[in-house]
């Protein structure tokens, strides 16, 4: 596998925080240190892994980032709460997963986060899409104009296309939904996330809901 697996055990003077077993036996090589010892600038392949144990692990996800946005970090909790996900996945982590995940898991979430993806339960996405949903909603019409959820730069198709793919329809309702083909809502989707700098139909639902709660 391409990159290096950072498992972070604290912070100085005192880390004590260790990865699980199944960890270990996903990642035989990966390394388990202080966040103080983290490479300055990671390659664009490695993967940090923080757990929620880890005290004031929210602060230093938020340190992580600021120094340097790209990192790809997965935050591990041994009692997932879609509300903390939410937490992390906002800051900007690339990942939420159970601490004792099992090591084909591991493996596919570091291979998800790598390519740019986000990982997250089906709860935390049920989740995400439904306050998403309601925001969107609250909007009105995209169509009219009036919905202060949609970025500006969307094209009142984009918009649609947008809308309706945060309330979870999948290409081929959204096809039908719009009476277009699912060749063109693929490549609406495809100009949206560009013109958002969004990767995946989530992370298009975080900024969408960003969007709408900082809207008047």
């Amino acid at each position: 596998m391409d990159g290096q697996q950072y498992f972070v055990s604290g912070s100085q003077p005192s880390p004590s925080v260790q990865p699980s077993r199944r960890w270990l036996s996903a990642f035989p090589s990966g390394h388990c240190c202080a966040i103080e010892a983290l490479p300055r600038e990671s390659s664009g392949r490695d993967v940090i892994w923080l757990s929620t144990s880890v005290r004031g692990w929210h602060a230093l996800l938020v340190e992580l980032l600021k120094t340097e946005p790209a990192r790809r970090i997965v935050v591990l909790s041994g009692a997932p709460q879609p509300q903390e996900g939410l937490q992390a996945i906002n800051v900007g982590a690339r990942g939420y997963s159970h601490l004792h995940a099992v090591p084909e898991l591991f493996h596919e979430i570091a291979r998800v986060v790598r390519h740019g993806g986000l990982w997250v339960g089906p709860e935390l996405v049920d989740r995400v899409v439904a306050a998403t949903r309601k925001l969107i909603d609250a909007g009105g019409d995209v169509a009219a104009g009036t919905s202060v959820a949609m970025p500006p730069n969307l094209s009142v198709r984009e918009a649609e296309v947008a809308r309706a793919v945060a309330s979870g329809l999948s290409n081929k309702e959204v096809a039908d939904q719009l009476h277009i083909s699912e060749r063109t809502v693929k490549a609406h989707l495809g100009a949206i996330f560009e013109k958002l700098g969004v990767r995946d139909r989530l992370q298009l639902v975080l900024r969408l809901s960003r969007g709408s709660k900082s809207s008047p």
